[in-house]
């Protein structure tokens, strides 16, 4: 099997980006009760909460069953985010791999972070997910867009990317 390529990572991770933005901009349409539920491990759980704050209104929805029809899609896309975040942790994984083998063999979580981390693609990322918000999320500002990913979205995804290589899952 090849070695997963940086580029084609970072281009799976940018449309998961904007699958989940697209995601949000239609669970905005509903309050944010009754809101999604994390079914994965604990430490590796989306910030939900903080996301459905920053689209939809305060309250339950009067109809709760339609409003948690749009759950099962901010749920799919948040999973498709996770497995792109994943695979781009491979790909720096062996874009680096003596320095990244030696950090996994010390289970050096710090060492791995700085590894893992590229400051450019993740402003490239920002960039990129305000400007498709005009497009996918015309009633989200690209403000409220940039705080949700550089806040929640891409902090999330990097504990994806160290969790994926540095704790041995089931």
């Amino acid at each position: 099997m090849a070695a997963p390529d940086l580029n084609r990572s970072g281009d799976r991770l940018r449309a998961a980006d904007r699958g989940l933005l697209r995601a949000l901009a239609a669970r905005a349409a509903w309050p944010r009760e009754p809101g999604p539920a994390w079914n994965g491990p604990a430490d590796l759980a989306p910030p939900l909460a903080e996301l459905l704050y920053g689209v939809a209104s305060a309250g339950a929805a009067a109809d709760p069953d339609a409003a948690a029809q749009a759950n099962p899609v901010l749920s799919a896309a948040l999973e498709t985010l996770r497995a792109g975040a994943a695979e781009r942790a491979e790909a720096h994984f062996e874009q680096q791999r003596p320095a990244s083998q030696a950090a996994l063999e010390n289970g050096d979580r710090e060492q791995m972070d700085v590894l893992l981390t590229d400051l450019a693609a993740d402003l490239a990322r920002l960039d990129a997910i305000r400007a498709a918000a005009a497009e996918d999320a015309p009633l989200l500002s690209d403000e409220t867009v940039g705080l949700l990913w550089r806040e929640y979205v891409i902090p999330w995804t990097h504990r994806i990317e160290i969790a994926h290589l540095m704790d041995p899952r089931p």
